[in-house]
């Protein structure tokens, strides 16, 4: 989004970026069922809803970016991605809060390196390019390290590692987060969290 300002003799074109919040599908939005490859076996995980008209409310853009190893493994085909993908998008709020899905059908044992595998940024640098997003403002959230190093990666303003899905088995790992992010229960609890920072800024 662009304004123009008018100066005397001159005029300043202003672009005004946007602020996103970037979820993982897997795990974090959907209950884990390894290579999902039907859209009959979509279940949502309670509280997405909220979290999603939560961050919408507050201006936020809303995002998918997954990772979709299981393509180039064999496991799934890209249709069953997709169809997946609508299932889930239909489900939550009926796919208006959302305004677009990325994923990855890489695995670098597999294909090679690439760029958009989390925690590589190529799927947060097409969003911000499609959809002018301001990533310093902006958030990720996830059940693997991998999402969450995000935070570091595309130098985001925060995240949330989810204990659904793989989160539990993650921590186990004893790795060190990034700064910025924080371990929740499931998705619901974010906004928890939220408005406590949102009450102590506003006093």
């Amino acid at each position: 989004m662009y304004f123009s300002l008018n100066y005397p003799n001159r005029a300043v074109i202003i672009k005004i970026m946007n602020k996103a919040i970037f979820f993982d599908r897997d795990g974090t939005l959907i209950k884990e069922k390894h290579y999902i490859n039907s859209a009959d076996d979509v279940e949502i995980i309670s509280g997405v809803e909220e979290v999603f008209s939560f961050y919408n409310e507050l201006g936020y853009k809303i995002f998918i970016i997954s990772n979709q190893s299981g393509i180039a493994r064999g496991k799934i085909t890209t249709s069953q991605y997709t169809e997946v993908d609508k299932k889930t998008r239909s489900l939550i709020t009926n796919g208006d809060l959302i305004v677009d899905s990325f994923y990855c059908p890489h695995h670098p044992d597999i294909t090679g390196d690439c760029n958009c595998r989390k925690p590589n940024t190529g799927m947060l640098l097409e969003a911000k390019e499609k959809y002018d997003i301001d990533l310093t403002q902006s958030i990720i959230v996830g059940d693997k390290i991998s999402d969450v190093k995000l935070v570091e990666t595309a130098n985001l303003a925060k995240g949330f590692l989810v204990k659904t899905g793989h989160g539990l088995e993650e921590l186990q790992k004893n790795i060190t987060l990034p700064q910025g992010v924080e371990v929740v229960d499931s998705i619901k609890n974010i906004l928890e969290i939220e408005t406590i920072s949102m009450e102590k800024i506003n006093e």
